[in-house]
């Protein structure tokens, strides 16, 4: 993951800290502080999720870890 990358999501994390929602980091570490988002790592690439009530309103948002193959060759 690039510096603008991680600057995204730290930013990502702020915004939802500001508005109330709860944020998880691989379903494991619950961040209530910009400064808890230690456990984002730069050189491992996430997918964020949003988890929202039955109203859709956002309560969650969920940033995992996803591996990704290096040098897979896909066909068609």
């Amino acid at each position: 993951m690039d510096k603008g990358e991680m600057g995204w999501i730290l930013e990502e994390i702020q915004r939802a800290i500001v508005r109330g929602i709860s944020v998880r980091i691989d379903g494991i570490c619950s961040i209530e502080s910009r400064e808890g988002a230690c456990s984002v790592q730069e050189e491992v690439t996430y997918m964020e999720d949003y988890i929202g009530d039955d109203s859709g309103k956002i309560i969650e948002i969920s940033f995992s870890r996803v591996k990704i193959p290096k040098n897979k060759i896909y066909s068609n």
